[in-house]
Parts: structure tokens; C-alpha cells; sequence
């Protein structure tokens, strides 16, 4: 299986009190770096088959943006796994069954980070970390135990590099 993590775009800074995050949208620079993302995945011919979101607004936006830019992309799907506090065991279990061969995440950290690296067999604390509006492609072979292979991370900023002088 192709999994696909996309960490959510800019959304600017969180309120010191916290209230409210669950609804903090992207940011204008969020919105553009997501839809760079996306239209860079278009053109590596990126093709989910199912695409999954935390239900958190920016993650929400974030999903929408990048699939948007892919041609026949499918409905993207609220899932509470790939919260904050969500559970990675829990995500992997859960797309391990729906059988599909490429699978888009988009979510936060610290859960994506964390499923990011149990999907690669590292260690906790010592891979890779996912930034804001970054994606990263991983070719699981077997979940348990995890054989995988990192095949790309991409940065917002190396997308808008590699897309400039190649827009439509």
C-alpha cells in the first residue's frame, strides 16, 4: 500500500488560551502552499484511492485544496484518528482493511509524525518529523511487523521550486 501523509498547511498561530483551534483555518500563504501541493502530486501522478482528514478545519481545508488539484479524486473523509491526540495503531488498523492501494492522510502533529515513523520502524523521537504543509510517501509492504520504504518528502518550499516555470 502507498500511504500518503500530508501534514496540515499554515494556519497561523494558535490563541495562548487554545479555544477555539478546532476551527483555526489556513492561512492565505496555507491555502497557496496546499494547492502547490497538490498540483505537484497531480503532475507525480499521485492517485489516491481514498483520502482522509482530521475534522479539524485546517486539516479539512488543507485535504480539500490538495485533492482538488488531483483529477477523479475521491471524496475526502472525515477521520478522527488522524487528530492531535489521535491514534496512529488505531489509523494504520483501519486502512490496513479498506484494501485500497494508495491511501492520502492529512492531519497534525503529533499523531502524523508518530505514524509517520511506526510505519517506517523507527523509533519514537528519532525520524523523521512532518512540518507544516509537508507530504511524504511511504510504500508499506507489511504493517505488522512495519516493512516499509521512504519514497519522497516534499516541503512546501521544494514544491514551489520544483513548480515554478512549470505552472499550466
Amino acid at each position: 500500500m502507498k500511504v500518503i501523509l500530508v501534514r496540515h498547511a499554515d494556519a497561523g498561530r494558535r490563541t495562548a488560551s487554545g479555544r477555539g483551534d478546532e476551527g483555526r483555518p489556513l492561512t492565505e500563504s496555507g491555502r497557496e502552499d496546499a494547492a502547490a501541493m497538490g498540483e505537484l502530486m497531480r503532475q507525480m501522478k499521485v492517485k489516491p484511492d481514498r483520502v482522509f482528514s482530521s475534522t479539524l478545519k485546517r486539516s479539512v481545508e488543507t485535504a480539500l485544496l490538495v485533492s482538488g488539484e488531483l483529477k477523479a479524486a475521491p471524496e475526502v473523509e472525515a477521520c478522527a484518528l488522524l487528530n492531535p491526540e489521535g491514534s496512529p495503531e488505531r489509523f494504520v488498523e483501519m486502512v490496513a482493511a479498506t484494501g485500497a492501494a494508495t491511501v492520502m492522510a492529512v492531519g497534525h502533529n503529533p499523531s502524523l509524525t508518530s505514524l509517520a515513523n511506526m510505519l517506517l520502524g523507527i523509533e519514537s523521537g528519532r525520524g523523521l518529523e512532518l512540518r507544516k504543509g509537508c507530504a511524504a510517501r511511504i510504500d508499506v509492504t507489511a504493517f505488522t511487523p512495519p516493512v516499509a520504504e521512504l519514497r519522497w518528502l516534499i516541503t512546501p518550499g521544494i514544491a514551489s521550486r520544483l513548480l515554478s516555470g512549470r505552472r499550466r
